[in-house]
């Protein structure tokens, strides 16, 4: 499907060539087919992206391979983003600026305490994308001359496509960026607990085995993933097993808390 899709790319771009200043003059979208149309201009294609934001309700992805934002497009992404996550639409972007770098749209108009997207580095960005709600993308028709516009695409097979490209980029980006987790030391009780737990006690038969209360119990887990800064029980045992917190299931003070029922 996407050598498909290139190859048709390639057309649009030989036509574009061959009409030369007729592209650029055009007042509106040329037709293809098969869910793509040819949005023959950047300017067209930014108008086209606005009318479109009211209508995401869930999702936004995006990969830029730029190094340096062109300062119109850098001036309309900022209001877009401010709409769609105040609206809680999930954005993700995958571009070539390290991931600690300054926010490059700080320079255009966001404001440094305003949510933004969720950002990875990779090191390969194979093309500019824009995907909306999984339903329609944006691909440039020319990556080395953005000058020849963007295809508009609605193809459903075309558009699973590029979400699955997406994906396995950012999953790649999460592997290199992924940060560790924050350094701790458990109590004693953490420890014993975090034991019986790998034991596969319930919080209730760990409490009893302890002689606490389950609401104790529940503080004590809820204590220790804030202190990791993880969300749940399956990445706080994670984080723990990372860090050797803790000895294997059946060795050290555990199995004799285990023996006390």
């Amino acid at each position: 499907m996407l050598p498909a899709l290139r190859e048709r790319q390639h057309s649009v771009v030989r036509r574009s060539d061959q009409t030369g200043p007729v592209h650029r003059v055009l007042p509106h979208p040329v037709r293809l087919d098969d869910g793509i149309r040819h949005l023959p201009s950047r300017e067209l294609t930014r108008t086209r992206l606005a009318a479109l934001v009211g209508a995401v309700r869930h999702e936004h992805l995006a990969m830029q391979p730029e190094r340096a934002y062109e300062a119109a497009s850098a001036r309309s992404a900022v209001p877009m983003d401010r709409t769609l996550l105040g609206r809680g639409v999930r954005m993700r972007v995958l571009g070539a600026l390290p991931a600690d770098a300054e926010d490059p749209l700080l320079a255009h108009g966001r404001q440094a305490d305003e949510p933004r997207p969720e950002y990875r580095q990779t090191a390969e960005t194979p093309t500019k994308l824009i995907v909306m709600d999984r339903r329609t993308a944006f691909l440039p028709v020319s990556p080395d001359n953005l000058d020849h516009g963007y295809l508009e695409i609605t193809h459903e097979a075309v558009i699973a496509a590029l979400i699955a490209l997406f994906e396995r980029r950012w999953e790649a980006a999460l592997i290199r960026q992924e940060l560790p987790v924050p350094r701790t030391s458990l109590t004693e009780r953490e420890r014993d607990l975090m034991r019986l737990l790998a034991l596969g006690h319930t919080d209730a038969s760990a409490a009893q085995a302890m002689r606490l209360s389950q609401r104790t119990v529940s503080n004590t887990l809820r204590h220790l993933m804030d202190r990791l800064g993880v969300d749940n029980r399956f990445q706080l045992g994670l984080a723990i097993g990372a860090q050797g917190l803790i000895d294997p299931p059946g060795v050290g003070p555990a199995t004799a808390v285990e023996e006390t029922r």
